[in-house]
């Protein structure tokens, strides 16, 4: 006979293996909604910079050629809840997505926009004229380029030329639009403007032909002195150098490679020039004379810290942010090191969201960003001035909780001996670790007819306080505090050295002489960048968004750190403007105990805090424990346990507490005080009995007893009808039977009354612990007596 079951197998087996290429190829539902109809509009409100409010209009610039016009994609509420969830487990020891960062492919399959959904807004912007220049990897964006008369007519704007503080620049005059079945994909549009985000440093040029001099006091840093007085020398001993790591640093300029090889041959470093990778489509800048000496800094420094890690300059002519935001879509390197920023109030609220979209994508991919925190101490906002009218501010990127805000510290040497008289072949002098206070040489440099020079730092108006940043001295606030870190930042006390435009002719001395000297939190920024490539070296994985560690060790491991707790980074204000009432002369913040909105957790001793930061990633779990090995409870009263919830590694998330009775106790209640707590801490567990001669039963039982006998008695009535009807009846008798007199772990309807309470009765209680996706219990055995 044929097998007829073997024959519905093969039919299975066929339409699984039809199904599968299906599987394969599954991809996020469609988010547009029927046809695209341009007649039909929605506004892409806070796509208008800022800064044309106090710009000269000068009329329409149709003619100019706008190149990488970048749509950003947001996520849908769906999305966006699930990546929150994500970057919490990716940074959580106790989760099993712990680490497992995501490819750009990766991130586009569960966060970007569909395939679909692609092609679609792709075919419309080719139909309006404009040329697609990229899909990102990511499917977060697409860069499309055209003369600003098609790109203003595809989005409903104008292109005008603007003028401002003398100088010419382009902007869109009002927000854009889009086809409103568009409308819910699109988070801004980028690239309508050219108004430039502002490096972070302070320049001086000094005649002084030695780095130390008895005679004159003057010390400036070379990268052995930065080593040795942030501790870094120990890691290089070990071999932690940077090998195999990588180092992204944006910028928007070209480069003179040839300042990058003189600075490292000057410093005594292995020659490695840095890849430079242009973002295509963008346009070539050219070399910008403000911009280079960034550029300069930054690779050079980087390069210092980590001198075998590979260096990526990423550029772009459409600016820092077009080369940011590519270097996290293509994800060019696992750390990323960007210089330049504005105050928040500054950029325009769609330009605040993308770059949160951006800065989420990239911790999400395992990159971690480091960004100046400013030179405008907390009054970012009154950039080139010499007296504050805008209030309190700070300066964004480095405000954005993904981004790890480095802010400014000054040597103070005092009467101190702590620089040798004379430089080895490096160039290097200092004999350890300096003291340090705020930097703030608002002071002296406008008296020398400069600006603000300070150390950014105080309270975001744009984000959230992220839940990580916790610790002794945090604020009691709810917004995101800046800074995270400080490191040198004096360009006076005591600045860094750099070649620039061939400055450097006789190691860091130029023909005539000089040397150039740099400051700034622009110089903390990449020196931390190539702490975090030694890390990656040391752990051999990526870090992600540096954050939550950094707090995490401030408090359980604070000798990681040089508390500053001197110091200010306050600017003179101008009496009753904002934030500056009648009466007061200067807004900002003092150092203190602890983090603190001048200084965030201090500077780094680079061993120290490798070494707790690599032990740190081992385990980091919860448990519970209580010296109680059990419990006895009166009957009629109450009895208390103190139990204990221990972390170990880096877990810091509260622990929920639950508790539960076994069946033998039923009766008796149980209760867990606080039910939520953070790690070390105790809590009371509650055991309370009933009094003799009062009955506990069981509820559930019970009700079953009763709906089971209902239903024998209704069997009864109807038994006599027909032989289904008798069935009933046998099947009602077995429910009872089984759930009144017990079978197989059911329950017991025997009064837990008098005659029981008058016995000794014993059970367990189980606590449970719940974080995530940990969960610890204990048990512990109880006696009612």
């Amino acid at each position: 006979m044929p097998c007829r079951n073997c024959r519905a197998g093969r039919i299975a087996l066929l339409l699984a293996a039809a199904l599968v290429p299906f599987v394969a190829v599954a991809e996020q539902p469609s988010r547009i909604k029927g046809p695209i109809d341009d007649r039909a509009r929605a506004r892409i409100h806070g796509n208008s910079p800022v800064q044309i409010r106090a710009a000269k209009d000068l009329g329409n610039a149709s003619n100019l050629e706008l190149r990488r016009v970048t749509l950003v994609f947001g996520p849908t509420a769906e999305q966006a809840k699930k990546l929150d969830l994500l970057l919490r487990q990716l940074q959580d020891p106790g989760s099993a997505k712990y680490r497992e960062w995501l490819s750009s492919s990766q991130f586009a399959n569960d966060f970007g926009l569909s395939k679909r959904d692609v092609r679609v807004v792709s075919a419309w912007l080719e139909s309006r004229g404009l040329r697609v220049d990229e899909v990102s990897p990511s499917r977060t964006s697409i860069s499309v380029s055209a003369p600003a008369s098609k790109i203003a007519a595809a989005f409903a704007t104008s292109i005008h030329r603007f003028e401002l503080d003398g100088k010419p620049y382009y902007a869109n005059s009002s927000d854009p639009s889009v086809p409103e079945s568009l409308s819910g994909l699109i988070l801004a549009i980028r690239n309508l403007d050219n108004f430039p985000v502002k490096p972070s440093r302070v320049r001086i040029e000094t005649v002084n032909p030695n780095f130390t001099s008895s005679v004159t006091s003057k010390h400036f840093l070379v990268p052995k002195d930065l080593a040795a007085i942030y501790n870094i020398k120990p890691l290089y001993e070990r071999g932690i150098t940077g090998k195999g790591k990588t180092i992204a640093v944006v910028g928007q300029t070209d480069l003179i490679i040839a300042d990058i090889q003189q600075f490292r041959r000057a410093a005594g470093l292995p020659a490695n020039d840095p890849r430079v990778v242009l973002v295509p489509g963008s346009g070539n800048p050219g070399i910008i004379d403000d911009d280079l000496i960034e550029a300069n800094l930054d690779l050079q420094w980087a390069g210092a810290i980590a001198p075998d890690a590979e260096i990526i300059y990423v550029n772009s002519g459409n600016g820092v942010l077009d080369s940011f935001q590519y270097a996290v879509e293509h994800n060019v390197a696992p750390v990323i090191s960007i210089s330049y920023g504005n105050c928040e109030q500054n950029f325009s609220g769609g330009v605040i969201s993308a770059l949160a979209a951006i800065t989420k994508q990239a911790n999400a991919q395992g990159q971690t960003i480091v960004a100046a925190s400013g030179d405008r101490g907390a009054t970012d906002c009154d950039y080139e001035s010499t007296v504050a009218r805008k209030g309190l501010s700070v300066n964004l990127p480095a405000s954005l909780p993904h981004v790890t805000g480095v802010g400014g510290t000054r040597f103070e040497e005092q009467n101190g001996t702590y620089w040798e008289a004379s430089n080895d072949p490096g160039g290097g002098s200092v004999r350890g670790y300096i003291p340090e206070v705020v930097w703030n040489d608002s002071a002296e440099s406008v008296a020398n007819g400069g600006e603000f020079a300070s150390g950014g730092g105080g309270v975001s108006a744009r984000f959230p306080k992220p839940d990580w940043q916790l610790g002794i001295g945090v604020p009691d606030n709810v917004m995101r505090n800046v800074p995270d870190i400080s490191l040198a930042a004096s360009a006076r006390h005591d600045g860094y050295l750099i070649c620039n435009h061939g400055s450097c002719v006789s190691g860091f001395l130029s023909a005539n002489g000089d040397l150039t000297v740099i400051g700034g939190t622009s110089a903390g920024a990449p020196v931390f960048a190539g702490f975090v490539a030694l890390l990656n070296q040391l752990t051999g994985e990526r870090q992600g968004n540096a954050n939550p560690m950094l707090y995490w060790l401030a408090n359980q491991a604070p000798d990681s750190f040089h508390d500053v707790v001197h110091g200010d980074n306050k600017s003179p204000c101008t009496l009753g403007s904002r934030d500056c009432p009648s009466g007061v002369g200067s807004i900002g913040f003092n150092a203190t105990s602890g983090y603190d909105l001048a200084s965030g957790l201090g500077s780094i001793d680079a061993y120290r805090l490798a070494s707790a930061w690599q032990n740190a990633t081992v385990v980091s779990d919860f448990e519970l424990s209580t010296v109680e090995q059990s419990m006895s409870v009166p009957r009629g009263s109450a009895a208390n346990a103190t139990m204990t919830v221990s972390a170990s590694g880096s877990f810091s998330r509260s622990v929920t507490l639950s508790c539960e009775l076994s069946e033998s106790l039923a009766g008796s209640q149980c209760s867990i005080a606080p039910g939520s707590v953070v790690p070390n801490s105790t809590v009371v567990l509650t055991i309370s009995s009933p009094a003799r001669g009062m009955h506990a039963y069981n509820s559930s039982s019970s009700i079953a007893w009763i709906f089971n006998a209902g239903f024998i008695v209704a069997g009864v009535l109807l038994s006599g009808r027909d032989r289904r009807h008798s069935f009933v009846v046998f099947i009602a008798a077995a429910c009872f039977a089984l759930s009144t007199f017990g079978c197989g772990g059911g329950s017991s309807l025997q009064s837990r009354g008098a005659d029981q309470a008058s016995t000794t009765a014993s059970g367990t209680v189980t606590v449970r612990g719940v974080s995530g996706e940990l969960v610890r219990t204990v048990v512990i055995p109880v006696s009612l007596r």
